[in-house]
């Protein structure tokens, strides 16, 4: 293998190498220390690419990832293409596990729940609509909550469903329940109108 571009050789390994993986591909802990890798996470290495995307990064950070775990909260948000209430730095990323296991890392936060359920999202997990709904719920206001739950119903997420992962006693459950109403997958430019004008500076 050419160790001449890092770039060209990140592609051939995938989204990301573990440390304890290089040796079988040849490389080195000084050549993964090069300019031309960067560190995802302890231990873990990707080619550098300034443009990496959301998705890219969660990718590569499902390598560190306990078993039965999707990324949640605002990363989950994000990853789908929801409006976000606030800018989410692309190197920090937030999980949800179902396992005993604790992780946590550089850029990877992780918290338990019991409750959490999993989509695919091109290959990579993530929870689900409602329960990442619900999550959101705990640290959002009403305020901007509402039009993250139009962006799950544009996409044809049931408000059954979202009800259903709001049960009782539940953290954000009762916030949850209290914004549904207000929701409207078509009002996209009047929730919009609404933030932004909640929060122009006086």
């Amino acid at each position: 293998m050419s160790t001449n571009d890092g770039t060209a050789e990140g592609r051939s390994l995938g989204p990301a190498l573990r440390l304890r993986d290089a040796p079988i591909h040849e490389l080195t802990r000084g050549r993964l220390r090069t300019l031309a890798w960067e560190t995802v996470s302890h231990g873990l290495y990707a080619p550098l690419d300034p443009q990496r995307s959301s998705l890219d990064q969660a990718r590569a950070l499902t390598h560190v990832l306990p078993r039965e775990s999707g990324f949640g909260h605002l990363t989950s948000a994000r990853l789908r293409g929801w409006w976000l209430p606030h800018r989410l730095d692309s190197h920090v990323c937030l999980a949800t596990t179902t396992s005993a296991v604790h992780i946590q890392r550089r850029g990877l936060y992780v918290r338990r729940s019991r409750h959490a359920e999993f989509d695919d999202l091109d290959g990579v997990p993530v929870v689900s609509v409602a329960q990442t709904l619900v999550a959101l719920a705990r640290d959002l206001s009403l305020l901007d909550l509402v039009p993250m739950i139009d962006c799950a119903l544009r996409t044809e997420t049931a408000p059954q469903d979202i009800l259903a992962a709001a049960r009782p006693r539940v953290p954000g459950a009762n916030r949850l329940r209290r914004a549904l109403p207000l929701a409207d997958p078509l009002s996209e430019s009047r929730v919009r109108a609404w933030w932004k004008g909640a929060r122009r500076p006086r």
